[in-house]
């Protein structure tokens, strides 16, 4: 039994390291097509806070953060925040992700993702979320339902952050916050 304990203990310090090292990592650029069949690259958003949504359709965390997001959506994207929903079951069969869309009012883009960018990110639960930041870094990775509260709270961090180079960054960088 105490070597179990040990094991366990072991596991969990294991999966809490790989948590904190991904964060601050260049986030993972991509090439997915949205749903009207246009061609989208992360680095097409170059220059401003990327919010990152991993879900599928039939998750109802995923329907219940929908309205959070619209709100972000639409207070934050003149202020140079973009919202990408990634659906990692639209590649399959892409009309129930329309109806999935259309059904509940999302109003930013969604694009059809895939078991790789599933990997690339690490994706294991949706919704995840990934906040990255204007020099492409990932700066806040969160599993589950959010409050917009705080979605709000790193975006305004993020905001207000000068744009610098990834060196700078990378220095900056505190382990484990913004």
């Amino acid at each position: 039994m105490k070597k179990f304990i040990i094991y366990l203990l072991i596991f969990i310090l294991f999966l809490s390291c790989t948590k904190k090292e991904y964060i601050r990592r260049q986030a993972p650029d991509f090439t997915l097509l949205d749903l009207n069949g246009q061609i989208i690259h992360l680095s097409d958003f170059k220059d401003k806070v990327v919010i990152l949504d991993f879900f599928t359709t039939y998750c109802n965390a995923c329907r219940l953060i929908i309205p959070n997001l619209n709100k972000i959506y639409q207070d934050y994207r003149k202020r140079g925040v973009i919202i990408v929903g990634i659906s990692l079951d639209g590649y399959i069969n892409p009309a129930p992700l329309r109806y999935f869309v259309k059904q509940g009012g999302i109003l930013y883009p969604v694009l059809l993702g895939d078991e790789e960018i599933a990997k690339d990110y690490s994706v294991q639960v949706v919704p995840s979320i990934f906040i990255i930041d204007k020099n492409g870094y990932i700066r806040k990775r969160r599993e589950g339902y959010q409050e917009i509260s705080e979605l709000e709270g790193a975006i305004e961090v993020l905001l207000r952050a000068p744009q610098t180079s990834a060196k700078v960054v990378r220095e900056l960088s505190p382990q484990g916050g913004y």
